[in-house]
């Protein structure tokens, strides 16, 4: 015969597949379209991925999509006249995306729109599948409601695969193949078993693997049947992703920063729900592991609220070991160090200024019950240094000599750089450019020894000022178009737009209006 014959989920009856094996052997016209949860894994097998329903970008056309089009025409089958009220729209998107464009997911959540406004059936089901349910007397049990329709693949995988299947559900934002078996003990063949199952999707582009939210709320709620066991898959994503940071924390002055910032902003969902765990159990260890590399992170995006946000997680944390009289020097320089941090997020200079204050105390506590303290007094030097340039140039100057005196000292090479650039821009805005030049290009030439690409391009802008306040206007633009040149190949766009605005200014001084125009423009957009 010729003849196209269609077998529907398939995965209920995979023992049955050599006979397909048989007919795509023996009967050379017919054509098998089978749809399965599971791979058949035979030869010829030609494998067409199944996605959601296409969804919107924006609110804007929340409803014109696919997914909203079938939402919305599920709901009219019981409220004939349904229509989306003000505000409903960013909420139609809200449960498109939370069930990724499932069509019965879809089916489901519309189920509930005579009943529940959609702000509300969003919120349900992001707390709980319970929602996921309609009672039709004319579908088979597994499709009333996504709780059946996942039991039945769900028993169709061995303990081991449930185990690290619930296991992963711990990641945000997707995973890799290292933090899979670094927190889930989860190996490839058991990551393949799994994404041929359909419970994970591997994104090569990315070299990430996924979980659709509504399958990872299944193997959560699984996971959340065992307290101890979630607590301790808990406990071990926090250290995996604290341990990640601190692998990082050199590359931010190095040859590998846009490296560095590109794996932490792959990886920063997973990096929030390990900080905000480990704050919570006061670990710090773990803390104290992650802190520098992650507030470089947020100071490289412009993710200021973020930051200041993790630092004060810090804080509350530690505050908890204070109360219950578990003191000591580690724990104080760890606290004065999230206080000194924090004055970098903040853009109230009172604030600022009185962070700084608490950092110092408690780093005076530190040193007082025997810490060497040298490396945290040193960086809150820096930052002391850098907020005191915004109101007293003296006592910027007499601080930050001593956070240098101290960076030499250890022999740390970026704080030495970093405090000769803050000191020669000290010395541009008071018109002492002899003293300028010195210190920027001493500080440019460490930069440039540590491949610190970033550290090269701010300097050059520091250099621009100097030459742009001495009249020397071709130079102070030569300077300003390489550091833009160099944050744009970091793919720098917080710093990149800075360097465009101070371009403009810049060509304004020189009377070049139109291309200060060109430049203000790119920085706006």
């Amino acid at each position: 015969k010729q003849m196209l014959l269609v077998m529907d989920n398939f995965e209920h009856i995979l023992d049955g597949r050599a006979l397909l094996a048989e007919i795509n052997e023996r009967a050379a016209k017919i054509t098998l379209l089978v749809t399965s949860r599971e791979r058949l894994q035979l030869r010829g097998e030609q494998l067409f991925p199944l996605q959601g329903l296409e969804m919107a970008d924006s609110e804007d056309s929340a409803a014109d999509s696919p997914a909203a089009r079938l939402f919305l025409h599920i709901a009219r089958r019981t409220v004939p006249d349904f229509q989306l009220l003000e505000g409903d729209a960013k909420h139609l998107l809200r449960i498109c995306r939370l069930v990724e464009g499932m069509p019965l997911g879809l089916e489901l959540a519309a189920s509930w729109a005579g009943l529940l406004p959609l702000t509300e059936i969003a919120t349900e089901i992001e707390q709980d599948l319970q929602l996921l349910a309609a009672e039709h007397h004319d579908v088979p049990q597994r499709h009333q409601s996504m709780q059946a329709a996942l039991d039945v693949s769900w028993r169709r995988l061995t303990s081991e695969q449930k185990r690290a299947f619930q296991e992963l559900t711990v990641f945000r934002g997707g995973f890799t193949r290292a933090g899979a078996v670094g927190v889930a003990g989860a190996t490839l063949p058991l990551l393949v078993t799994l994404a041929n199952k359909s419970w994970l999707s591997y994104d090569r582009q990315r070299d990430r693997y996924h979980i659709h939210e509504l399958l990872r709320q299944y193997g959560a709620g699984k996971l959340s049947a065992d307290p101890a066991h979630k607590e301790e898959v808990r406990d071990r994503h926090s250290a995996y992703f604290c341990g990640y940071l601190q692998k990082r924390e050199a590359d931010w002055y190095g040859p590998r920063q846009k490296e560095a910032a590109s794996a932490v902003r792959d990886e920063i969902e997973n990096i929030q729900r390990a900080w905000r765990r480990a704050a919570s159990q006061s670990d710090s260890v773990l803390l104290a592991q992650g802190m520098h590399s992650l507030c470089r992170y947020y100071l490289w995006d412009g993710r200021f609220i973020d930051g200041q946000h993790a630092c004060h997680l810090v804080g509350d944390g530690l505050s908890k070991s204070f109360a219950e009289q578990v003191i000591d020097a580690r724990l104080l320089a760890l606290w004065a160090l999230a206080f000194a941090w924090e004055s970098e997020f903040v853009r109230d200079m009172a604030q600022k200024e009185a962070l700084l204050a608490q950092s110092q105390g408690l780093l005076d506590r530190a040193t007082s019950a025997g810490r060497d303290t040298k490396l945290e007094q040193a960086f809150i030097f820096l930052r002391m240094a850098y907020a005191a340039g915004r109101r007293d140039y003296d006592e910027a100057i007499h601080v930050a000599n001593r956070g240098l005196d101290l960076f030499r000292e250890l022999g740390v090479r970026w704080g030495e750089a970093e405090l000769l650039g803050l000191l020669g821009n000290i010395f541009v805005f008071r018109g002492a450019f002899d003293r300028a030049n010195d210190h920027l290009q001493n500080s440019l030439e460490i930069r440039q020894q540590l491949d610190d690409t970033q550290g090269i391009a701010q300097t050059m802008i520091s250099l621009a000022f100097c030459a742009r306040d001495q009249g020397n206007f071709e130079e102070a633009e030569k300077l300003h178009r390489q550091s833009l040149h160099l944050f744009q190949r970091l793919e720098n766009r917080r710093n990149e737009k800075i360097a465009l605005r101070l371009l403009a200014h810049s060509l304004s001084w020189a009377g070049k209006y139109q291309s200060a125009r060109e430049a203000a423009w790119q920085a706006l957009e």
